[in-house]
This record gives structure tokens, C-alpha cells and sequence, in this order.
């Protein structure tokens, strides 16, 4: 019995298909999150970092990943807030940090700025829904 729930008989399904288990993706940024992303994470997605921040945070990783000899283990990534054109000046309260937001026409600059810096892989978390599919359209048509 724990201290908040208590099961008896629980089981937990369906299994993970991978072996020995699904992969941990650490999305934190702060120092304290850098440091489990490299004794234990195989993958590094923070979210809405400028483009400076993100590399100099990806080479503490990649030094402390170095040091405990997981250099080829770790998928490195980042997710953006990216939006239609017509709310690039907008503020979003859901955004932390200094990221200018990224828009439909700015997408493509961006991601190799990302991709200069050492991101294997870039999330959008694209708002409006509405707006969605126009902006994926795009990226799958200009930057696939």
C-alpha cells in the first residue's frame, strides 16, 4: 500500500514493445536535467530554447555523456512553438524563455539553425489547431 493509491492484483498493459524498455527522453534544460539526460536519457528534447541557449546546453551534455562513455546513445532534439505568420508579434503565455516565436515562414531557418547547433531532430508544437495542418503541409512540402 502506498502513501496515495494502493492496487491489489494490478496489472499493467500492454507490455512496452521495446526491449528492455521504451527509451527516456528528457525534455529539461536546467543543469540538474542535463546531468540525468546524460547518465540516463537516450534522447534530449527541451522546449523553446533560443538557438544559443540550446548549444551551449547540448555541449555540457555531450562533455558529460563523454565522460561516462554514452556518446553514441543519446537522440538530441528540440520543440518549438510555431505559428501561423499572422501571429508572429503575438505573446504567448504558454511559451517560457527568450525564443522569438517561430512562424510558417520562418520555419525552415530555423530548423537548420537547430540542426547547426546539433539537433538530430525538431518537434513543432504548432498552435493554433486550426493552423495546423497548413503549417505541417508546408514543412512536409518545403523542408522534407
Amino acid at each position: 500500500d502506498g502513501e496515495y493509491y494502493s492496487s491489489h492484483d494490478a496489472v499493467i498493459g500492454p507490455k512496452p514493445l521495446q526491449e528492455p524498455h521504451p527509451p527516456l527522453w528528457v525534455g529539461g534544460w536546467r543543469k540538474n536535467m542535463l546531468s540525468i539526460t546524460a547518465e540516463l536519457g537516450q534522447g534530449w528534447i527541451p522546449w523553446n530554447r533560443t538557438v544559443d541557449f540550446y548549444a551551449g546546453a547540448l555541449r555540457q551534455v555531450r562533455e558529460q555523456v563523454a565522460e561516462l562513455g554514452r556518446a553514441d546513445v543519446i537522440t538530441y532534439g528540440t520543440a518549438n512553438l510555431v505559428v501561423p505568420d499572422r501571429l508572429a508579434g503575438q505573446d504567448f503565455a504558454m511559451v517560457h524563455g527568450d525564443q522569438p516565436n517561430i512562424t510558417r515562414a520562418t520555419i525552415g531557418e530555423w530548423a537548420e539553425r537547430y540542426e547547426a547547433a546539433g539537433a538530430d531532430l525538431l518537434a513543432m508544437l504548432i498552435f493554433p489547431p486550426e493552423d495546423a495542418l497548413d503549417i505541417a503541409r508546408h514543412v512536409a512540402r518545403e523542408l522534407m
